[in-house]
Parts: structure tokens; C-alpha cells; sequence
């Protein structure tokens, strides 16, 4: 068997190609600083017809609705939120960038090269002793594995949280709308109101001045035609302010939101029992032998009622990680040295001895805290059935309000009737009949503000049972839960 050759000496282009491969095999920085006003710029040229947009929103409508369409709608604006809000990017990169740390987490030590020169002045004409040692950690315990499970968990944590802003901005845009629908129409209702109380105040001058009337009576009716001057203006305000939050919630400046018509069909007929014709709202939480399949749903697959289950498994998965810590690794180190024209082969072998230290500490501390995770599971899911008993409750009573209203307005529209007929008949007067009307649009008003609180109650109810009873559902990869497990 011929000698073997020292690499080092012998053979330095090998070694010099073996570096510049590693080299090679490297990741380059690539700078990329921000602009800000390039992204300020950016920002303020949002439109509601980007192709971008475009093409996201008719990927998830039906095959040949329009976009953009004439009037948007609840489910038109929820979809350019969920493709322009900044926010809800932010909580997408974030989710994006947890998936590399598996990557990072299945990755096996690298093996360690170690070399060493020695040089004996006494000696005759081979002084240099020349060596090189290649230690090769090696896991034991399934460390391996519990990184990877360790680090899917955290990765589908930052999914949740990816699907809960997603359902906070599907909310935000479906507050801000109904709040400008809700005021636009008040600004109607009231604007007719005033119109009403400015023609009584001038019959009731017609009375004065004939002396059928006292003063008083004016100047009251001036002062209420006043006041609904002021509730228009309000109203006015209150609409055009719920514009601005809707832009913010869109993602987009005010001017995206110029000469875009807002409406929300159906708004002034709310769908009521949100919770399903088969079980009455106040019956939702204790349903008895029959529960309803939507309050179970949120029961279990709510995004905080989500987000402290993978908490939860999270902490589990960092305690099996804590526990395959305890076992040591080992270290297998081969080796070569040539010492002096001679050929020494050697193979180590290390492992750290757990005298002083066992790792019971770092394990007694990730028990604890999944424990405390358990806790709070059953404390989030107590808090949902909470929070769907008060959602619920408030429901009804504002369905009830609503369907009290709408029988007020209904019974003062007949005497509105009435009073015109009567007027016509010789038997009454246009004071009368201002009166009638005056009532029935004070009515039409107080029906539609109870309209509002019931689209905010069934927002309330939509929020707490997780699930869009009222409009379009998030898209498959922004859902808590696969499309399959929802009700």
C-alpha cells in the first residue's frame, strides 16, 4: 500500500477549489432600502380599478360578476381590504416569514474541520508533524424533530394571527359602511324632517297673525326646525367621516373613494335570527339537547378560541423540545496526522457527562407554561361562550326594537292617511295634516336609527360566532379554519 499524501502540501489547488465552492454555494446580500416617499407616492395612486386588484377579485367572485362594479357593496369592499390594507400585508409577511424558520429548524449540524501544525527545532530533517481532525456532531433524542414540530407550530401561529387581522378588517370595512349608509339616510330622514317643522313654523305665523295662535308656538317650531338643521349637518358629518375610516380600513387615500357610490342593499330590511330559523336568538346559548351547529363552530374554531389552541400546542411542542434536550449529543471525531514522515490515523469520540446539570430546569419551565397555556384555553373558550351569550341577547333586543319601530311608523302612516283624506273631505286642515306627517317622519327616523342598531347587532353576533352570516366569506387561505371544517 503506498503512503498517503500529506493534502495540504501536495495538493493546494484541491483545497483552494474546495474553498472557492463553498464560496460559491453562499447566499449574496442584496441591498433593498426603502423610499419612503416613493411609498407615499405609491400609496396615494391607489385605484379601486388596479389590475391587480382586478384580477384578485374576480378569482374570488362567482364566474362573471363585475368588477369594478357601478355601487359597491359589502362584499366588493371587503375584497379590495383584503388585497390593499397595509396592515393586514404586514400580518401576511409576518406569516410568510415564519415558514422559512422549518426550513432553519430541520438542519443538521454541520461537521467541523480542524487542522494543526507542529514544528520540532531539535530534529533532523523532517521537523513539521501536520494533522487534520473532522468532528461529526450527531443529535440524539429527537431533537431534530421536535425543532420541526417546534417550529410548525409557530409557523401556523403566525397563520392565525394572518386570519385574524384578516377578520378585523373584514369588521372595520363592514362598521365604516353601515355607518356611512346608516348616516347618509339619517341625513335624508332629517333633511325631510326639517322641511316639515319649516313649513308648520309658517302655518303656525299664519295663525299668529290671524290670532288663532300664540307667538310661543312659532318660535317653538322654529327652534325644533333648528334642531334638525343641526342633526343634518351631523349627520352629513358622521357620513363623510365613516368615508375616511372606510378608506383606512380600505387601505387606500380619500381620493381612491371620489365619485365611488357606496350602497349596501337590503340594509333597511336586516336579515333577523342570524343565528338560524330553527333556534331563536335568545335560546342560542342554552339550547339544551339540540345545539346550535354555529355556536359550536365558534366554540372550537373562533380565531382566539384557534389562536390558544396552537398556543397551547406551541408550548407542548417546546417542552418535547426541552425534554430531547436532556439527552446529550456525541461527537465522532476521525483524524489524520502525519508526524514526521509517519501516517497516524486516530478516531475520537466525546459526549458531555450530565453531572452537574440534567436540564431539569428548562424542563420543569416549559411544563409550566403549558400548563398556564391549558389554562387559558378553557378561560379564552369560557369567555367566547360569554361573549356569544351577550352578542346574542343584544340581538334580540334590538330585533325587537326594530319590529316595534317598524309597527309605530305603520300605524302612523294611517293616520297620516287619515289626515290627508280628511283634508280633502273639508274636515280638517293643513296644520293637521303637517302634524300627521311630522309624527310619521319623526317615526321613519327613530325606525331607521333601530335599522342601524340591529346591522350593528348582527355585526356583533357575525364577529363573536366567526362565521360571515351576513355577507362574503374570507377566502380559503385567509379563513381560521380549511373551508371543509366550517359549517
Amino acid at each position: 500500500m503506498p503512503p498517503a499524501r500529506v493534502p495540504i502540501a501536495k495538493h493546494p489547488r484541491s483545497w483552494m477549489a474546495l474553498t472557492l465552492g463553498l464560496c460559491a454555494a453562499c447566499v449574496s446580500y442584496v441591498p433593498h432600502p426603502i423610499d419612503p416617499v416613493a411609498s407615499q407616492r405609491a400609496f396615494r395612486d391607489r385605484r379601486l380599478d388596479a389590475p391587480e386588484l382586478v384580477e384578485f377579485a374576480r378569482a374570488v367572485l362567482p364566474p362573471g360578476a363585475p368588477f369594478p362594479p357601478a355601487r359597491w357593496d359589502l362584499t366588493t369592499l371587503t375584497l379590495v381590504a383584503l388585497h390593499e390594507n397595509p396592515e393586514l400585508a404586514a400580518a401576511r409577511a409576518r406569516s410568510d416569514a415564519s415558514r422559512p424558520a422549518i426550513e432553519s429548524a430541520g438542519e443538521r449540524p454541520n461537521p467541523t474541520l480542524g487542522l494543526d501544525a507542529e514544528y520540532t527545532a531539535n530534529t533532523g530533517v523532517l521537523p513539521w508533524a501536520l494533522g487534520f481532525t473532522l468532528d461529526f456532531p450527531i443529535e440524539l433524542g429527537g431533537k431534530r424533530d421536535a425543532r420541526i414540530t417546534l417550529a410548525e407550530r409557530e409557523s401556523e401561529l403566525a397563520r392565525i394571527e394572518y386570519a385574524a387581522a384578516a377578520w378585523r378588517v373584514r369588521s372595520e370595512v363592514r362598521a365604516a359602511l353601515a355607518a356611512h349608509v346608516g348616516a347618509r339616510r339619517e341625513k335624508e330622514l332629517a333633511t325631510a324632517e326639517f322641511a316639515l317643522l319649516t313649513e308648520r313654523a309658517a302655518l303656525l305665523s299664519k295663525r299668529v297673525q290671524a290670532g288663532e295662535e300664540a307667538r310661543g308656538a312659532v318660535l317653538r317650531a322654529t327652534v325644533a326646525a333648528n334642531q334638525a338643521a343641526q342633526d343634518v349637518e351631523s349627520a352629513n358629518r358622521r357620513s363623510e367621516a365613516a368615508r375616511v375610516v372606510l378608506a383606512r380600513a380600505l387601505g387606500v387615500s380619500m381620493r381612491a373613494l371620489d365619485g365611488v357610490a357606496l350602497d349596501w342593499p337590503g340594509f333597511e330590511t336586516p336579515r333577523h335570527s342570524p343565528t338560524g330559523p330553527s333556534l331563536p336568538p335568545d335560546r342560542v346559548v342554552n339550547s339544551g339537547p339540540a345545539p346550535n351547529p354555529l355556536v359550536d363552530h365558534a366554540l372550537v374554531n373562533r380565531v382566539d378560541v384557534r389562536r390558544a389552541l396552537v398556543e397551547y400546542a406551541t408550548a407542548e411542542a417546546r417542552l418535547a423540545l426541552e425534554v430531547a434536550r436532556q439527552y446529550p449529543d456525541v461527537a465522532l471525531g476521525p483524524g489524520f496526522q502525519w508526524d514526521r514522515g509517519d501516517h497516524k490515523w486516530r478516531l475520537g469520540f466525546s459526549i458531555p457527562l450530565p453531572v452537574f446539570d440534567q436540564h431539569r430546569g428548562a424542563i420543569a419551565e416549559a411544563s409550566a407554561a403549558r400548563a398556564v397555556r391549558e389554562s387559558e384555553f378553557v378561560a379564552v373558550q369560557a369567555g367566547v361562550l360569554g361573549d356569544i351569550e351577550l352578542a346574542v341577547r343584544n340581538h334580540g333586543h334590538a330585533e325587537r326594537e326594530h319590529t316595534r319601530a317598524l309597527g309605530v311608523e305603520e300605524d302612523l302612516e294611517r293616520i297620516a292617511a287619515a289626515a290627508k283624506r280628511a283634508r280633502e273631505l273639508g274636515e280638517g286642515d293643513a296644520l293637521q295634516v303637517n302634524d300627521a306627517e311630522l309624527e310619521l317622519a319623526r317615526a321613519r327616523r327613530a325606525t331607521w336609527l333601530a335599522t342601524v342598531r340591529l346591522q350593528e347587532a348582527i355585526g356583533a353576533v357575525t364577529e363573536v360566532l366567526a362565521t360571515p352570516i351576513d355577507g362574503l366569506a374570507l377566502p380559503a387561505e385567509l379563513a381560521p379554519v380549511p373551508e371543509e371544517g366550517r359549517p
